[in-house]
């Protein structure tokens, strides 16, 4: 296996940079020997505190170049910085290996006084167990991480009321009194969201929040999203990340089987030249109708920058096989709708 490397460092912080670094040197030495992988190329990103992660970008180009894995060196906080969280194992058609270094143990002697904030989606039943899976097992690394005592926890079941585009969260106005009442720390779940549903909008300054859980992988399958034009079409799904889970929907009366999907991007942005790489090849067996799949996974940071053109084949309900073909631009946000042509 050939991997390259990103390490992270925080330069306005230099001891606790240096620390980080030789933390990262050491496990990826460990990970490398454990498996009998080589390193391509290595890269380390000077964290500013800025989302923008331009080394990153040419480490994702190193790995298309040498047929590589990146390997993400640490996903800690550095210093007073933030972890590298929400990490999958693929970054567009990047295989990814992202590495945990043990936290620092917190200094105060006294345990962190907790409320914690859970949510879930009852319509959609398979989504929303597998999303309280994923907070439980957050939140409880979480608290073996640090000292801390749990005060009490609150679920939130999320469901649009009619003619509303918010959700109403008496279960976080509880825990929020919880948190005024013990002088506790709110401790979030997650920011992902469940199923088909909405990034949740919870924006609290009133106590201290933390979070706890990972990334909810987004549903491989969901109901049509509202405003899809007729025939077919990619739908962008709004994520709590730069990242935005890409499907392909179904407007017909009629499945498709077979689905072969193939990307392929043209940028300038991260380097001087023009650099043309294929960016996705995935495929589905079959899609129903009213139904959108997921085939890939779109960054904002790193193919937003140029254009990405996207061909689907697919086998109708007749037997025959069909061709679509898509052109994005760098105006593709969360939520968009764009038509496929046939």
């Amino acid at each position: 296996m050939n991997v390259v490397v990103y390490f992270r460092s925080r330069p306005s912080e230099p001891d606790a940079s240096t620390a980080a670094l030789a933390r990262q040197v050491a496990a990826v030495d460990v990970w490398l020997t454990e498996r009998g992988a080589k390193v391509a190329e290595t890269f380390t990103e000077a964290e500013t505190g800025s989302p923008s992660r331009p080394v990153l970008g040419d480490a994702l180009k190193a790995c298309r170049r040498h047929g590589a894995d990146l390997l993400i060196a640490t996903t800690s906080a550095i210093g007073t910085g933030t972890r590298f969280d929400r990490v999958t194992d693929r970054i567009g058609d990047v295989r990814c290996h992202a590495l945990i270094q043990p936290e620092a143990a917190p200094t105060d002697s006294e345990p962190l006084r907790v409320v914690v904030y859970y949510r879930i989606r009852p319509e959609e039943p398979e989504a929303s167990a597998a999303a309280l899976d994923v907070q439980e097992a957050g939140v409880e690394a979480w608290m073996e991480r640090r000292p801390s005592f749990l005060v009490a926890s609150f679920t939130e079941a999320e469901q649009a009321l009619p003619g509303r585009i918010a959700i109403e969260r008496p279960a976080l106005a509880e825990a929020l009194r919880h948190c005024r009442t013990h002088g506790a720390t709110l401790l979030i779940g997650t920011s992902a969201p469940i199923g088909s549903g909405p990034v949740p909008a919870i924006n609290v300054l009133s106590v201290p929040v933390l979070y706890a859980g990972f990334e909810i992988p987004p549903p491989e399958v969901m109901p049509l999203p509202e405003r899809t034009p007729q025939g077919f079409s990619l739908y962008f799904r709004r994520s709590a990340t730069n990242r935005l889970p890409m499907y392909l929907c179904n407007r017909t009366d009629r499945a498709i089987t077979d689905v072969e999907l193939a990307g392929t991007g043209v940028t300038t942005k991260l380097q001087d030249e023009v650099t043309v790489s294929a960016t996705s090849r995935r495929r589905l067996d079959r899609l129903e109708p009213g139904c959108c799949g997921l085939i890939d996974e779109y960054d904002l940071m790193t193919d937003g920058d140029g254009l990405l053109a996207f061909v689907a084949n697919y086998t109708d309900a007749d037997g025959a096989r069909r061709r679509l073909n898509g052109l994005l631009g760098t105006d593709v946000g969360a939520g968009s709708l764009i038509r496929l042509d046939a």
